[in-house]
């Protein structure tokens, strides 16, 4: 995410860290353009996020995926190459911590390392003297310095590895191009006073899309699994499954928090399950014509059958209001061949 220019001397601060918040929790690779150097000035805007880490808690995944400090006009390559490699040797001694460091300085450096899972540097040269000075440069590539260009090419190369390219992600789990859209509206919504939020209201914008997202999804395996299900007792079973899904998924929040979105979710289930009732009775109140001597609202153990043969085993009863039946579908919430799952099925009613 390419962002406007910031932390200069027209900017605020409150503007600054607004633009850098934003940046933040909404990209997977941050990129943290520094003119000349890495100064305790610079590392102060990150600790606004140092406690966003704690919030989300009991995980041992960073708030934050991958920063990486871009030095422009670095002027001491006899000391430090230019590139990752004197970058790495720069970011190691910026945030290595002593004994002879303020406590506040060393907590700082700690925020930084704690909340981001991987950190890198990159010193980039001045760009020339043309470039600096002409008013009639026009972003010609020849009047540009070329170790500027060389090592620009190497960061961009670098940068857009498709293997570097990673997905945004929440805890840990990958969030989806619906799941940003709604991200965008929540943070919007947190900044829109024109005020730095604090870390608490973004931390609920981030839960509450974490939630509704592991809920839509349970929703729809809910709907998928209802879709072959006959059965009273089976519904019962992928709803336990189902729910047994949601619980394992990593979300956000406090307990109270979560077990707001959990009734939401049962809430949702049992509407859902009353629209696919009436699918079912259906069935239930159905008794084939080849099934005689089994009237309807008894069990049909001992039925005699005529005109023909019943196969699979179909057991109707419209008291019980069941059927056993090959449900077409696995555990996990995805649709199977019926034709793979047959055997099993009989095998565990056997």
């Amino acid at each position: 995410m390419d962002t406007q220019g910031s932390f200069d001397n027209l900017t605020t601060i409150t503007n600054c860290a607004t633009i850098f918040a934003l940046s933040v929790l909404l990209s997977s690779v941050q990129i943290y353009n520094l003119k000349e150097n890495i100064k305790q000035y610079d590392l102060s805007h990150l600790e606004f996020f140092s406690g966003f880490g704690q919030l989300i808690g009991g995980s041992n995944e960073y708030p934050f995926q991958k920063l990486l400090f871009l030095i422009r006009d670095w002027s001491f390559a006899f000391e430090k190459q230019y590139g990752y490699e004197g970058g790495k040797k720069l970011l190691k001694e910026v945030l290595n911590t002593d004994l002879d460091q303020c406590q506040g300085l060393i907590s700082l450096k700690n925020y930084v390392k704690e909340n981001f899972n991987e950190i890198e540097c990159f010193l980039l040269p001045h760009p020339g003297v043309t470039v600096a000075t002409s008013e009639t440069f026009q972003g010609n590539l020849e009047e540009i310095d070329g170790e500027f260009r060389k090592q620009v090419g190497i960061l961009v190369e670098t940068v857009l590895k498709p293997e570097n390219l990673v997905p945004k992600r929440i805890k840990g789990e990958l969030i989806t191009l619906e799941e940003l859209v709604h991200l965008i509206r929540n943070y919007e919504k947190c900044f829109r006073d024109e005020q730095i939020p604090s870390l608490q209201s973004l931390f609920l914008a981030t839960a509450e899309v974490h939630h509704t997202s592991a809920i839509h999804e349970t929703e729809q395996m809910y709907k998928a699994l209802l879709n072959n299900c006959k059965s009273q007792d089976e519904a019962d079973q992928i709803k336990s499954e189902v729910l047994d899904h949601f619980h394992k998924k990593k979300k956000m929040g406090t307990p109270a928090l979560k077990k707001k979105y959990e009734d939401l979710l049962n809430q949702r289930m049992e509407e859902i399950f009353h629209k696919y009732r009436s699918s079912f009775e259906k069935f239930w109140n159905w008794t084939p014509a080849y099934v005689s001597g089994a009237a309807s609202g008894t069990a049909v153990a001992g039925a005699s059958v005529m005109g023909g043969i019943v196969q699979g085993a179909i057991v109707w009863s419209s008291r019980v209001g069941s059927w056993i039946c090959d449900c077409r579908y696995d555990r996990n919430g995805s649709a199977v061949n019926p034709e793979n799952s047959t055997t099993t099925r009989k095998q565990k009613r056997k």
